[in-house]
């Protein structure tokens, strides 16, 4: 770690400080001895203070490089620890953030007069968080269906199914499986996400299981611009947990039994 780099650093520079010090004092010494009158006689004087006075030099110089190595080197784990703490800071504030993001959207949930409030509100706070510019939410229905509740930039409902079965495509496989499924959509595909400006084709397709305890409540389907990183999938996970409960609360108010 960048701190324990610095803590060594800093004990090899403490054996320095003494060795400059001697050396001062032994180059103050010698030059004292260079200023006395002729006729005072010390045995530092003459040829040994001169050698002296060079040693000191020496052991001054060799501690003043090793000091400059050394404060360049410090500079650099410092600033390698400062971009540490820049990036757990960031990283805190990330999650704060979304911790808010989920509370509130938690809040909102709860005064959702429907199963098609609830994915609405779901789709299009999603949006606002991550790249996704096409969705789709739909719930467990009689029979094992799926029914679609809420649509996201999607085609109008007349041009879409509004029911799947639990044997249709990829969103009956991830009912059944309870697993999320990701693709990778070829740039060249037919399916396009359109808006006013124009039209370009999603990058990745994900479905999403939502479930409450041991029960399949629905599933989230989402055309992502750009891959799914980390971060932004955590937030789904946490918005599925959320939803979860509201939906299954309004599937028993469809389905008594």
């Amino acid at each position: 770690r960048p701190a324990d780099r610095l803590e060594r650093l800093i004990e090899r520079i403490d054996w320095m400080v003494p060795l400059a010090v001697l050396g001062a004092l032994v180059i103050g010494l010698a030059g004292l001895t260079a200023l006395l009158p002729a006729d005072v006689s010390i045995p530092w004087s003459g040829t040994l203070a001169w050698q002296t006075s060079g040693l000191a030099v020496l052991l001054v110089a060799g501690a003043g490089r090793s000091a400059a190595r050394l404060s360049r080197e410090a500079r650099a784990h410092v600033a390698a620890l400062l971009s540490g703490l820049e990036a757990a800071a960031a990283k805190t504030r990330d999650e704060s953030d979304r911790k808010t993001f989920i509370v509130d959207l938690a809040c909102r949930l709860q005064h959702a007069a429907s199963r098609e409030e609830c994915g609405a509100l779901v789709l299009s706070q999603l949006a606002t968080r991550i790249p996704c510019r096409q969705g789709m939410l739909a719930t467990l229905a009689d029979h094992g269906n799926l029914d679609v509740v809420a649509r996201y930039g999607a085609p109008p409902a007349e041009q879409a199914p509004s029911r799947y079965a639990m044997a249709d495509g990829l969103i009956g496989q991830c009912a059944r499986d309870r697993k999320s499924i990701g693709i990778a959509v070829p740039a060249d595909a037919a399916w396009r996400i359109r808006s006013g400006l124009g039209s370009s084709a999603p990058a990745e397709l994900w479905m999403f299981p939502i479930e409450y305890g041991n029960d399949l409540v629905g599933v989230l389907e989402l055309a992502m611009l750009c891959p799914l990183g980390a971060v932004e999938r955590t937030l789904v996970d946490d918005v599925l947990a959320v939803v979860a409960m509201p939906l299954r609360n309004f599937m028993q108010c469809v389905r008594p039994d």
